[in-house]
């Protein structure tokens, strides 16, 4: 009987919380990250399409077979200067004038107060018109064998045929010391304008330690 009684007490007694069950709503777990060494194969890349440069290659090898629409040669531009600066102080300074070093393929001095840009005569306008604006005047009546630029003191009191020669010995070094620094293909093609022209001798390369002048085939 007691049992039966003591059944019926806990019975109506109040049941924990932790024993109650509660209507909790299901929520369905995070998918778990996907590991780094997962065997899935990574998301295709999205690959642009390639330019078609068939039109500019064919452009390029049909531009071999042309004639030459540029005039070919080179020419000295010849400046005045008030005093003789290094070389590389007078490329820094035609750089700060926005002329292109490039384009001046040698700096030599001629005469005194005077300075000679060797360059090709493509670049002859593009330099000139930049020279221009700072009104820097070249000049075009110099010649560079002009045997009254020679100012050796013991040539002073000789007469001009006798300083024609020397003339030409100076302006040759020059050009020969210029030609020591080309690589090629500048130095083929400097080379050979002077030859054309009459200015060197081929026979003369080797006496300054310059290599004969490539022959092309025809």
């Amino acid at each position: 009987m007691f049992s039966y009684e003591n059944n019926l007490l806990r019975s109506r007694q109040p049941q924990p919380s932790h024993l109650l069950h509660l209507d909790v709503p299901y929520h369905q777990p995070f998918p778990p990250s996907p590991s780094p060494n997962s065997a899935s194969p990574p998301p295709p890349k999205v690959t642009e399409p390639k330019c078609d440069n068939s039109q500019l290659s064919l452009a390029v090898i049909a531009n071999q077979f042309s004639s030459f629409a540029e005039p070919t040669g080179f020419k000295l531009i010849h400046v005045p200067v008030r005093s003789r600066l290094p070389l590389q102080q007078l490329r820094s300074n035609l750089r700060r004038l926005h002329i292109n070093p490039r384009r001046i393929l040698d700096i030599q001095y001629s005469d005194r107060n005077l300075v000679s840009f060797l360059i090709h005569i493509v670049y002859e306008a593009e330099v000139s018109s930049q020279l221009n604006k700072f009104n820097i005047t070249a000049r075009d009546d110099l010649n560079p064998l002009d045997p009254s630029i020679i100012r050796n003191p013991a040539l002073v009191n000789e007469t001009i045929d006798c300083k024609i020669q020397p003339a030409r010995k100076s302006f040759l070094h020059r050009i020969y010391t210029a030609l020591q620094r080309f690589r090629a293909p500048n130095y083929n093609a400097v080379a050979n304008f002077f030859v054309q022209s009459g200015f060197i001798d081929p026979e003369d390369l080797a006496s300054y330690g310059l290599a004969p002048l490539y022959r092309y085939r025809t």
